[in-house]
Order: structure tokens, then sequence, then C-alpha cells
């Protein structure tokens, strides 16, 4: 029975891995040929229900990794973004390019949550966030551009019962961390962090600080205008992310509610649009933007 329980655990893991290796794949395919997907401002109501119970929290660790001397930006602002975030990595580009599989997008998004598990390095949500780059926030480093190595900044998990300094394979380090980020509370610490790892990151290579740098940190680990211009899943990712700056700024500095039922413009994810001016938080360079 032991055997029999294992090898159907194994299959069923297959399949997910399958499934997941399949929708990467054509999101990949979209992205590569220039597919244009609309990309609506949508947010599954379940997941509206979840951020109005986040919203104190994403406040709190906003203040808690927020230094204003480095990122330019108040608490409230750097809580934009940390929402901003959230709300744009809530559903991928299959679901922009195929609306009727966004029921769908929970059992994807467990799947991926259960092969970590067996110490995978898949990323996981909310956060969207890979157990391996949470490490590297536990151990407080940064990779630098052009170093092989990395630099160490002060960097604290508020809230992780992880101590990456005890004796674990990688295996169970990631499954252990697994567990930490899909746990809502701790998935917006994570995500505040390595968006406080964002700015360390942007003052190191001497280029603005701007939710631009920081979405593109968080998604591809680049924060430079040049980098971010050269970078099509990065550009791509900051187009959808702006569709979501109007709700993001109304969920922070207003009453979030009438927010998520307010119906905002669909953008095409693969064409230039002015930038939004009515945010808070800074936005100030073209190149990330450029087609």
């Amino acid at each position: 029975m032991g055997r029999e329980w294992l090898v159907f655990r194994l299959a069923i893991v297959w399949m997910l891995a399958t499934v997941i290796f399949v929708g990467t794949g054509i999101a990949q395919f979209l992205q590569a040929h220039h597919v244009a997907v609309t990309a609506q401002p949508f947010v599954r109501p379940e997941f509206a229900a979840q951020m109005e119970t986040l919203r104190p929290l994403i406040l709190a660790a906003a203040a808690r990794h927020n230094d204003p001397a480095l990122s330019g930006m108040d608490d409230a602002s750097f809580a934009e973004i940390v929402a901003l975030v959230l709300y744009n990595e809530h559903f991928g580009w299959l679901e922009d390019a195929v609306p009727s599989l966004r029921p769908l997008t929970p059992w994807y998004q467990a799947a991926q949550v259960a092969i970590n598990g067996h110490g995978a390095d898949l990323t996981v949500w909310p956060s969207n966030l890979r157990p391996s780059v949470a490490l590297e926030m536990l151990r407080g480093e940064l990779p630098v551009k052009g170093s092989p190595g990395v630099a160490i900044i002060p960097l604290a998990i508020n809230g992780s019962r992880i101590d990456p300094a005890h004796d674990q394979n990688e295996a169970a380090l990631y499954a252990a961390i697994n567990d930490e980020l899909v746990e809502p509370a701790l998935a917006v610490e994570y995500l505040a962090a390595n968006l406080e790892r964002g700015v360390y990151r942007a003052r190191f290579e001497g280029v603005p600080v701007t939710w631009q740098a920081l979405a593109a940190w968080h998604n591809q680990g680049i924060v430079a205008p040049a980098d971010i211009a050269a970078n099509l899943t990065a550009r791509a990712y900051l187009r959808r992310a702006a569709a979501y700056r109007a709700l993001a700024h109304a969920f922070i500095t207003a009453s979030p509610s009438p927010a998520h039922t307010r119906a905002l413009p669909s953008r095409s994810l693969l064409a230039c649009h002015p930038p939004l001016q009515s945010s808070s938080y800074p936005d100030r360079y073209a190149s990330a933007r450029a087609c």
C-alpha cells in the first residue's frame, strides 16, 4: 500500500508539472511572437477579499522595509508598489490570453505549491516568489550586476521561523520556505523585503528608484532603464502592472472596497501608453516603456 501511494503521488506531481510546463510554454510563445494580449485590471473576487485583510499587513511591511533616505519615497508610496505587484502577480500570461482559463488559475497555483513541497523551486503565490530567492533574503544576500559574488545587506524577514544556517539539505530548506511563502502575511513580508533589495540594487547601479525599477527587479532581477528596455519579459510585465496602478493607489490611500469594483480601461500589452501621472509614487523614466 505504501509503495502504491508513493507511485500515485509521483504520478500526480508529474501531471501537475506537465500542466505547468505546457502553460509556461504557451505564455512564452505569446511573448516571443508579439501576440496582442489584452490585460484587464482583473481581480478575482476571492483575491480582492484577501487583499482587504492584507491591507494593514502591507502598510506595516512597507514601513519596515522602506528607508525614505534610500528609496526617495514615503511608506505609503512603497506600500502602493507592494500592492501593485500583488495585483499583477495574481494571474498570468496564459489567463490574459485565454480568459476562460481564469477559473483554473487556483488549481495551477496549488500545483506549483504541491510540487515545491517536494523541494522544487517554482514560484508560489500570492507574491510569486521562488524559495531560492527567499533564501537569498533570509541570508541578506543581494546579487550585484557584473559581480560573481553577492553583497550582504541588513535585511530581516519579520515572522520567519527559518534559520538558513541550520544544516538542512536544499530540498528540505526549499520545502520549509515554500510553507512560509504560501502564508499570505509572510508572503507580503517577503515581497516587501525583496522590493527593499531592489532599492539597494538600484542604488548600487546608480539608477533612479521608481515603481518600474522595483517591479522589474521582482520580475526579472534587473533595475536599470536600459536593461528593462532590452528585456521583452520585463517590458511586458510593466505594461501589465501599469493597468493596476490606479487600483493600487486607491487601495492604499482610500477606501479599498470601491476600488475593487471600479472598471478601468483595458490595455494592450504590446502597445505604448503614456504614463499615469496621478500616482503618488515616482514615474521618472520612459525607457522602460519603450516599444
